[in-house]
């Protein structure tokens, strides 16, 4: 399947997926085009989202691959929230999240930050 398509009641991959990865080490405005963004930097980056209006079930996960736990910042579009807030940052070199949004704000999914062990 190729471009947008809606699966009505139960989809099945029985083989590998793939999905749009992009490593960055700046910052990066998201888009329709991303679905895995990896931070790859020694310095602080800001990850922009979209706006959420039309976005209701888009998925982003974000990994902070820093090596000298560099700050990855999520930030929401304008006022619109990130995980009950402005935006949110992943601190920790190692630490992922997976955001969806519900149509009003970005959701956390999964987040894991080797630090809260």
């Amino acid at each position: 399947v190729t471009g947008s398509s809606l699966v009505h009641g139960t989809f099945n991959a029985q083989k590998a997926q793939s999905a749009a990865v992009v490593a960055t080490s700046a910052d990066i405005d998201v888009s329709d085009n991303h679905f895995m963004i990896i931070f790859e930097a020694s310095s602080a980056a800001t990850a922009s989202l979209p706006a959420v209006s039309g976005k209701t079930g888009r998925m982003y996960h974000f990994a902070n691959q820093s090596s000298n736990d560099s700050h990855f910042v999520i930030d929401g579009n304008a006022s619109e929230q990130v995980d009950n807030g402005l935006g949110h940052t992943m601190q920790h070199g190692g630490s992922t999240i997976a955001l969806i949004c519900d149509g009003n704000s970005w959701v956390v999914l999964t987040r894991y930050d080797p630090q809260e062990e």
